[in-house]
């Protein structure tokens, strides 16, 4: 079995008990470095979830939405540039972009992340690089 999809069984068990049984699609992301193994949580017209494992390294480069993105951080750290602020987020910490703001994403370890958007955007997340 590919050690990214262990870790992501793995980590997965820390997610919220409602998230854990599911049995989605699996995504596969666009990096430029590293890599990600994902699985979609729902997806309608009003939402989308996912749920993501991303390799230490690994790095979405600059892209925007045009919904609205909410990343919330379960295990690892992740560096956020937006602009010229970096941010680092920590276990627990979450981050919301507004539609249309660029934004790139690095983990500096292991990560698993629930990402939303609002309204769902079709193909997310790979539909929206700049």
């Amino acid at each position: 079995m590919n050690e990214n999809i262990k870790k992501l069984q793995e980590l997965t068990g820390k997610l919220p008990n409602f998230l854990k049984g599911y049995d989605g699609i699996e995504i596969n992301y666009q990096l430029t470095e590293g890599s990600c193994i994902g699985k979609g949580i729902l997806n309608t017209e009003q939402i989308a979830v996912q749920v993501a494992i991303l390799t230490k390294g690994s790095v979405f480069p600059t892209h925007i939405h045009k919904s609205k993105e909410w990343l919330i951080l379960y295990e690892g750290r992740l560096k956020v540039t937006r602009g010229d602020k970096v941010s680092i987020l920590e276990v627990g910490h979450s981050i919301y972009f507004v539609p249309s703001e660029p934004h790139s994403v690095e983990a500096l370890e292991y990560c698993l992340i629930l990402g939303i958007t609002i309204p769902s955007e079709k193909g997310y997340p790979n539909a929206s690089r700049t």
